[in-house]
């Protein structure tokens, strides 16, 4: 079962209505790909079979944190943000008989590449973002949390691919 379901997925970060079969697909890789890296994997494989124990972890809560009331939005938003990153990266590709094809469509005008990772990268940052207050949780109760270790692994981080000398 999947932590993150479509209605939730569009309550937090909607995605196109008409994609809702391929989204089953992206969130199954990104959440194995993702909540691996974040929580580790005998700590993920946990709250992706028991997710009833995970209620606070998952939706969010408000804790103490150095003497401060803070939030955390749960894994389910921080899923949600990485699901949409992941999503508006394939959103137009098709896999058909004849090979993978883009979609292509008169009244349409395709977003630049570079475009479109500007939005990836804006989306896993705040969810990394979200994520860092999260760890900061998951430190402060790690007795109602056994398997977690304390992974401080980045699910995200930028690459610089060119610099120019000006």
């Amino acid at each position: 079962m999947a932590i993150l379901t479509y209605s939730q997925q569009q309550a937090i970060k909607p995605i196109s209505a008409n994609n809702e079969r391929r989204y089953l697909q992206i969130e199954k890789d990104t959440e194995e790909l993702y909540l691996t890296q974040l929580l580790g994997t005998a700590f993920a494989q946990d709250v992706q079979a028991h997710p009833t124990n995970y209620v606070a972890l998952l939706d969010g809560v408000s804790f103490d944190y150095c003497g401060q009331t803070i939030k955390q939005v749960g894994l389910r938003t921080i899923l949600a943000y990485f699901v949409y990153a992941q999503y508006i990266g394939v959103s137009d590709i098709e896999d058909t008989f004849t090979g993978v094809v883009m979609q292509n469509r008169a009244e349409t005008t395709h977003v630049s590449a570079g475009r479109i990772a500007n939005l990836q990268n804006d989306n896993r940052q705040i969810a990394q973002q979200y994520w860092e207050v999260t760890k900061k949780y998951l430190n402060s109760n790690t007795a109602t949390y056994p398997l977690w270790c304390g992974q401080v692994s980045k699910p995200y981080s930028p690459k610089i691919t060119t610099i120019r000398k000006v």
